[in-house]
C-alpha cells in the first residue's frame, strides 16, 4: 500500500475514534442531568380557593378601631399583602404590627392574625410536606368527633336568657368563651369585665347561673372551653412572667385565679390564642398546670407552625383539638387548603378543625359558603369553628345560629355512621338475655 493512502486511512480511523468518544460524553452527560432531575423534589401545588373575591377576602373587616381590653390598639387590619404564610416566613418583623384581634366596640376581637414572627422562617414546614409524603407520619386517626364550635364574647359573659335559649338550641357542640385575661397584677377579666381577683370570684352571679346551663338536658352544648389570649393583647406574656416568678404550684397567682375561673364556668377545656408571645416553656408549664386541674388544653392558631406543634408535643394527650383560623390573618389556610390543612394536622398530630368568620361582607362567610368549604377536604379535618357570635345573634336566616350549625355539622362525612357509643350498645343489646333488655 501506498504511503500516501496510510495517511488517510490512520487519519480517518482517529477521526472516528474521536467521534465515538465524543457521543460517549454527550450520553453521560445526558444521564446525569436526567438523574438530577429525577432527584429534585418539588413542593405540592396549591389548589387556590376561589369562591370569593381573594382582594376582599385579605383584608380584615374589623380594621383599627377596636381597642384591647387591656388598652392595646387593634390591628389596622390585614390589608392586601397582610396574609401570613402559616410557618410565619411572610411575617413582618418579630412583633409587626398587633393582631387584628382588637375589640369591637372595646369589648370583643377579632382572634385572626397578628403580624406573627418574622424571625421564624419557613420553620421546617416544606420538610414536613416532604417527609410525609414518604409516608413517614400517619394522618391522624379518626376518633368519632365531629366538632361545632362558636366562640362568642360578650354574651356569653353578660347571661341574657336569650343567648341560652340560642346557643342550646343551635346544634353547636362547643362553647368558646372568649377571652380570659391576665392583667399585670394577675387578676383575671373576660373582656373588659373583671372576673377573678387573687383567687376570689367577683364577676356577677347572673353570669355563673348563665354558663351552669349550658349543658344538660335539651341543650346540644357538650363542652365548655374558656379562651385565653387575643391578637393585640399581652396575655401569654403575663402568664411568662408569673410563671418565672413564682411557678404554677397551687398557691401560685396563675393557679388560683385560673381555678376559680374554671370552677366557675364549668369548663372541659382551656383554648390557647396565643399570637404574638410564642414561648415554649411558660406556655406549657401554663398548660400542664391547667391539665392537673382536669382540663383539656387546645389551640387556635394561624401561623408558627413550629411553636404549636413543639407545644403539641409537650403536652401530649392533655391536647386534643386544633382550631385553625381560616380567616383575616389566616386567609392562607384556606386559600391553599389542601397544603395547609394537611401539614397543620400532621405537624401537630391532631385532626383541625378550620374556622370562619360570619357574614355576608368581605372576608365574612355565609353559613352555605362554610358547608362548601368544610366538604372540599375532610382527611385531616374533625369539625368546624364560627367566630363570631357577637354578629352571629343579629343575623337571622338563612344565616341564623342554627343555619352555622347545620352547616358544620352537615359537612360531616361520617354523619350518618353509628358512633362509637351507638355501636356499643347496639351489640350490648344483641347479647343480653330477652327479658333484661330494656
Amino acid at each position: 500500500m501506498k504511503p500516501n493512502k496510510l495517511v488517510r486511512l490512520f487519519t480517518a480511523l482517529l477521526l472516528a475514534l474521536v467521534l465515538c468518544l465524543a457521543c460517549a460524553c454527550d450520553n453521560h452527560s445526558s444521564t446525569d442531568d436526567s438523574s438530577n432531575q429525577d432527584d429534585t423534589q418539588s413542593t405540592p401545588s396549591d389548589d387556590q380557593d376561589q369562591e370569593g373575591s381573594q382582594d376582599e377576602d385579605k383584608k380584615d373587616p374589623s380594621g383599627s378601631e377596636g381597642q384591647g381590653s387591656q388598652g392595646q390598639q387593634g390591628s389596622q387590619g390585614s390589608q392586601g399583602g397582610d396574609e401570613k404564610d402559616p410557618s410565619g416566613s411572610e411575617s413582618q418583623g418579630s412583633q409587626g404590627q398587633q393582631g387584628s384581634q382588637g375589640d369591637q366596640g372595646g369589648d370583643e376581637k377579632e382572634p385572626s392574625g397578628s403580624e406573627g414572627q418574622g424571625s421564624q422562617g419557613q420553620q421546617g414546614s416544606q420538610g414536613s410536606q416532604e417527609g410525609n409524603e414518604g409516608g413517614e407520619i400517619a394522618i391522624p386517626e379518626w376518633k368519632g368527633e365531629w366538632v361545632s364550635a362558636i366562640f362568642g364574647g360578650g354574651p356569653f359573659v353578660e347571661g341574657k336568657q336569650s343567648v341560652l335559649d340560642d346557643v342550646t338550641s343551635s346544634g353547636f357542640n362547643t362553647i368558646m368563651i372568649w377571652s380570659v385575661h391576665i392583667h399585670g397584677d394577675g387578676t383575671l377579666y373576660l373582656n373588659n369585665t373583671k372576673a377573678v381577683d387573687n383567687g376570689e370570684l367577683v364577676i356577677g352571679q347572673a353570669s355563673v347561673e348563665f354558663w351552669s346551663k349550658l349543658k344538660g338536658e335539651g341543650s346540644s352544648i357538650e363542652r365548655i372551653e374558656l379562651s385565653v389570649g387575643a391578637g393585640g393583647c399581652t396575655d401569654f406574656e403575663e402568664i411568662k412572667k408569673y410563671v418565672e416568678k413564682e411557678g404554677t404550684g397551687e398557691e401560685s397567682v396563675l393557679y388560683k385565679n385560673m381555678h376559680t375561673l374554671i370552677e366557675a364556668t364549668g369548663a372541659d377545656a382551656v383554648n390557647f390564642d396565643d399570637e404574638s408571645c410564642y414561648d415554649l416553656n411558660s406556655a406549657a408549664a401554663f398548660g400542664k398546670m391547667c391539665a392537673e386541674m382536669g382540663m383539656k388544653i387546645t389551640f387556635c392558631p394561624y401561623v408558627n407552625i413550629d411553636f404549636w406543634s413543639k407545644l403539641a408535643k409537650e403536652l401530649g394527650e392533655d391536647a386534643d383539638r386544633v382550631y385553625l383560623q381560616c380567616y383575616s390573618g389566616g386567609q392562607l389556610n384556606d386559600n391553599q387548603y389542601k397544603t395547609w390543612w394537611r401539614v397543620w394536622a400532621l405537624s401537630t398530630g391532631m385532626r383541625i378543625i378550620p374556622g370562619y368568620w360570619c357574614g355576608t361582607g368581605a372576608g365574612r362567610c355565609m353559613a352555605s359558603t362554610v358547608k362548601s368549604k368544610l366538604s372540599r377536604e375532610t382527611d385531616y379535618t374533625t369539625g368546624g369553628f364560627m367566630w363570631l357570635y357577637d354578629d352571629m345573634m343579629k343575623m337571622k336566616s338563612p344565616n341564623s345560629t342554627k343555619d352555622y350549625a347545620a352547616a358544620i355539622n352537615e359537612a360531616n362525612p361520617h354523619k350518618d355512621e353509628e358512633t362509637p357509643a351507638e355501636a356499643f350498645m347496639k351489640e350490648l343489646s344483641a347479647v343480653l338475655p330477652e327479658k333484661k333488655r330494656g
